[in-house]
Order: structure tokens, then sequence, then C-alpha cells
């Protein structure tokens, strides 16, 4: 005899097959639930190193940019000597000085800095940090007298592929006797 249903009456309740059907399907939701984590942990890795850079990019490039500010006004300040230019070096400091007007320029390079002071009266202000080397000569070629600075700065990242160096050069007026 089949059961039949009465309006209103609900049917009976069907016992599940057991099958391993069952159980595959735990086992993959456990796989992707894996798989998500391992791609989120990936991706937050990611993220952190590409912020890493980001800032790296963001020292080096203004380090780079207060290089060329402090050579175009080293250049500038060579261009405008009114006097024999002074180049004094010792064990760690070198410091240059260029006579204009009545004071003097100097350039103070001490340790990983170089600082300027735009007259005798002033203060040394920091124009280029984060030095590797720095060295300031006098060239003579074929009867020009020039001055030339060459910059290196340290890098921030050990992985960096491109060696930030930087050669200003600069030709006195020839009224200073040089």
């Amino acid at each position: 005899m089949k059961f039949k249903p009465q309006k209103g009456t609900p049917p009976p309740a069907r016992r599940p097959k057991c099958s391993s059907q069952s159980g595959i399907l735990l086992m993959e939701a456990l796989v992707y639930i894996s798989v998500v984590f391992i791609l989120a942990g990936l991706a937050t890795a990611f993220g952190f190193k590409a912020m890493e850079n980001s800032k790296s990019l963001q020292r080096a490039a203004g380090d780079i940019s207060r290089t060329l500010e402090a050579g175009e006004k080293w250049r500038e300040d060579i261009r405008a000597a009114a006097g024999q230019i002074k180049l004094t070096l010792d064990e760690r400091d070198l410091v240059l000085e260029i006579p204009r007007g009545a004071g003097r320029v100097t350039y103070w390079v001490e340790g990983k800095n170089v600082w300027r002071r735009p007259t005798d009266e002033a203060h040394f202000a920091l124009v280029v940090k984060n030095l590797k080397h720095s060295t300031m000569h006098l060239d003579e070629a074929r009867g020009i007298k020039s001055w030339r600075w060459e910059i290196e700065l340290a890098t921030v990242s050990k992985m960096a592929k491109v060696r930030p160096l930087f050669t200003f050069l600069a030709v006195p007026p020839k009224e200073t006797g040089q």
C-alpha cells in the first residue's frame, strides 16, 4: 500500500542516501579554503613588498631631486665667483669657499652630508644627504679651467640596479684669475 498524503500534510521525510560523494564534497571544500588562504597570504606579502618598494623609490627620488638642486646652485655659485676659489681638504672634510661680492659662499662636505652657507653671517644649511662619495676639484683641459663636483649617493636598497651618480661642471669667470 502506498502512502497518499492528504491535502495540507507534509510529505514524509526521506533519509539521505549514504554515499562517498558527500565526503568528496567536504574534502573539496577544505582544499578550496586552503587555496584561498594561500592566495590571500601571497597577496598580502606582495602588497607589503610593493609598499616597501614604493617608499624606497620615494626616498630615492627625494634625494635625487635635492642633489640636482644643490648641483645647479653650486654651478651658479661657481659661475658668479668674484675671486679665487679656495678648496681645502683634510682627512675627513672638504671645504670649498667661493668669493661673492663682500662675502663668500661655503660648501662643506662632512661625512654623508653636504652643507651650504650663502654668506659668512648665515648658518649652514643641509643641501645633500645620504652621500656615499663626493669630490670637488679644479680641471684644466685645453687651457680652460673648470670645476668638477662628482657625487655618488648611497643606495637604500641592496638590490638597487642603478647607482645614483652625478657630475656637475662649472666654469668660473675669467676675471677671477683662475
